[in-house]
């Protein structure tokens, strides 16, 4: 365990770390799971429920059972953990883990035109010591990371090389959010008049504006900009006498007269800005933004931004870059025609704001995206090769597995500093990890056996005398497969689980666990599967029958700790949500 959770609580003189193992059970039944962690659970806390409103399950902690374990022991039970995630969730393009959890951020990948697992093994998000971690292929950012500069002529001089470089089209538009984006806090709050500049400025630009008016507290409430916004707005300004960008502002907020105020007062804006504020009724903040129109309100701002400055619809993802807080605005911006406009963007810290460091991160993935682009004939919809796909249905599997590999890389360049949010952390993050059990101990040997094949993704077959292989042929099989109805024409493999021959004919079967779907004609809810024709279909039953048993392969994975991992993996992402949520708070919870 790798990450910052490896601060040795409880640890030995031995190096090791002192562990409690609390089996899991659902619905009273054991698991052969067990979460390990750093303490042990009140008993009053050892019951809680998991999953979506309807379908909660009850869950309950064991017993515990000390352990000790080394580092390198529960790193392999990490990846253990991770790796069968993965598997669990098949055909799905699955995101990096928060850096918080201190795990591997990912060991395998869906591959959308093969139908299968391929290996992709993913670095730890880590940073606590020394300088930030680089970034894959980003010179230009690496470069700034490694000699920042206080000077706006000198980043604007190495975003000037970078544009060149990558022979971006110019002008680009960068495209900037208010609230928590330029400043902390939201300019509704701020109405003009009720504050003055109260800070020292920075060449033309005062950092903070003072109340008036003291809160119930007894003190002056202030609003800061954002450290690095000077440096970044006086580099734009230099980049923009050189023809090589454009600066607009895109903001939903209602308070349309208050963000003009502020942007006046720290000295923000001028005559060559363009300007799109309100809730996406034309800009001019009248209606008061709902939940609609926000939540598509940065798609419509960008439209009326290229209307109004002139940009032809088919060059708006070349040209726009936003930088943006909200990561449900940026992903309707990034999101493809209609709905979309295909363009690049960033998601900000809002606990940092608008860094130089992101600035430079943003645009180098917009210019390195447009490269990828033009190397592969993309004409706003195709690249060259699936234009030349001999049929829809393989053309569609590119076209999945190209969007796939671009969010990879938007999740890879967004979460490309989550360890700087890290280190504003006072405390290091708890930890836990799901290990399977033989017994009271962990199961080194299944622990063992896929962290090796993970490695590979080289799955054995189910007629093998591999140890994954199946004792009895009348019997259910102990682990999953990965299957196919026609593996010549790559038709998508499906995780099943309850596996087993068909006695009447010698084909494999077993249970498909998808994203359910309503059924129209009915209330019931029924699984999404893919035919034995390639295409996709939507029955009530789970079962999936007919596979030839050449077309099968075993994964290192229990069908009895499949419905428990679905259950585990919908409780990562609400702790990722918890983790970023403490995070904001700890930074907001820090002295001035």
């Amino acid at each position: 365990w790798e990450g910052p959770s490896a601060a040795p609580l409880g640890g030995g003189g031995d190096g090791t770390l002192q562990v409690w193992s609390h089996p899991l059970f659902l619905d009273t039944e054991p698991t052969g799971l067990a979460l390990l962690l750093p303490g042990l659970v009140p008993e009053a806390a050892r019951s809680f429920a998991v999953g979506a409103q309807g379908q909660r399950v009850a869950c309950r902690l064991g017993g515990p059972h000390a352990m000790r374990l080394t580092r390198g022991a529960l790193a392999d039970v990490a990846h253990w953990l991770v790796g069968s995630l993965e598997l669990i969730q098949g055909g799905c393009a699955g995101e990096p883990l928060h850096a918080s959890m201190g795990a591997m951020q990912q060991l395998l990948a869906w591959d959308h035109v093969s139908g299968s697992f391929r290996p992709d093994p993913r670095r730890i998000l880590d940073g606590r010591e020394g300088q930030l971690p680089e970034l894959r292929g980003f010179k230009f950012t690496n470069r700034w990371v490694k000699d920042p500069s206080s000077e706006p002529a000198v980043f604007a001089a190495l975003v000037q090389e970078m544009l060149l470089f990558y022979k971006a089209p110019l002008p680009v538009v960068v495209t900037l959010d208010l609230d928590q984006t330029l400043w902390f806090g939201e300019c509704a709050e701020w109405p003009p008049g009720t504050y003055e500049s109260g800070s020292a400025a920075t060449g033309a630009f005062p950092l903070r504006m003072v109340s008036t008016e003291k809160d119930e507290t007894g003190r002056y409430p202030h609003l800061e900009l954002h450290r690095d916004a000077p440096l970044i707005f006086g580099a734009l300004r230099l980049l923009r006498a050189s023809g090589a960008v454009r600066i607009a502002i895109a903001s939903a907020s209602p308070a349309r007269g208050s963000a003009l105020a502020l942007l006046e007062k720290f000295g923000l804006i001028d005559g060559e800005m363009w300007l799109e504020i309100g809730d996406g009724d034309g800009g001019d903040g009248s209606g008061g933004a709902t939940a609609e129109t926000t939540a598509h309100g940065k798609v419509g701002h960008l439209r009326r931004l290229a209307k109004r400055m002139g940009v032809p619809k088919e060059e708006v993802r070349e040209r726009f870059v936003l930088f943006d807080d909200s990561e449900r605005n940026v992903d309707s911006v990034r999101e493809e025609e209609p709905h979309g406009l295909h363009c690049n963007a960033l998601v900000l810290d809002p606990a940092t704001g608008l860094t130089a460091e992101a600035v430079a991160r943003g645009l180098e993935h917009h210019c390195k995206e447009l490269q990828r682009e033009r190397e592969d004939g993309f004409d706003g919809r195709l690249t060259e090769a699936e234009r030349l796909a001999p049929d829809r249905e393989q053309q569609r599997k590119m076209r999945q597995d190209r969007l796939g590999r671009r969010g990879e890389r938007q999740a890879e360049v967004d979460g490309g500093r989550a360890s700087d949010k890290l280190r504003a952390l006072r405390v290091d993050p708890g930890w836990w990890v799901a290990a399977p059990l033989d017994g009271e101990e962990v199961d080194w040997r299944l622990v063992e056996l896929a962290t090796r094949l993970f490695k590979t993704c080289e799955w054995p077959g189910c007629g093998s005398d591999h140890p994954l292989a199946p004792d009895d042929e009348d019997a259910e099989w102990a682990y999953c497969a990965l299957a196919t109805y026609d593996a010549e024409t790559r038709v998508h493999y499906q995780v099943l689980s309850e596996v087993s021959f068909c006695p009447a004919d010698g084909t494999v079967q077993g249970t498909v666990r998808t994203r359910q779907a309503k059924v129209a004609e009915s209330s019931r809810r029924a699984n999404r599967y893919v035919s034995r024709d390639g295409t996709y279909a939507t029955r009530e039953t789970a079962r999936a029958t007919g596979f030839a048993p050449a077309n099968v392969r075993l994964l290192p994975l229990l069908s009895s700790h499949h419905r428990p991992l679905r259950l585990l993996k919908r409780l990562v992402h609400r702790l990722e949500h918890l983790a970023l949520v403490a995070e904001l708070d700890g930074l907001r919870s820090l002295p001035a």
